[in-house]
């Protein structure tokens, strides 16, 4: 998993930027049944599991910021730091290619 510093680095001598705010991107990871199952929780309107991975998990920023640094591995100007993604470029050009 990137660091802050890391990903600094990535965007270095870049004049555009785009920043994307995924705070719901968490709810696009499927839990498996076994993980649904623990995280099982009563109401008075009855008995409710996640089938998606909630905000608010400790391990779910690191599971999240995981997976997208998997699928976007080698498209430049881009990094993700916990649920902000960040696209640059050196010109205006090569930003709009790497979004």
């Amino acid at each position: 998993m990137s660091t802050f510093d890391e990903a600094i680095q990535k965007h270095e001598g870049a004049k555009f930027f785009t920043k994307l705010d995924a705070r719901y991107g968490y709810w696009s990871i499927v839990l498996d049944e076994e993980s649904s199952e623990l995280k099982t929780f009563a109401t008075p309107f009855g008995i409710f599991k996640f089938r998606r991975m909630p905000f608010g998990l400790i391990s779910a920023q690191d599971e999240f910021q995981r997976r997208m640094e998997e699928a976007f591995e080698g498209v430049p100007g881009f990094s993700v730091i916990v649920d902000e993604i960040i696209i640059s470029g050196k010109s205006e050009t090569e930003h709009d290619v790497n979004t």
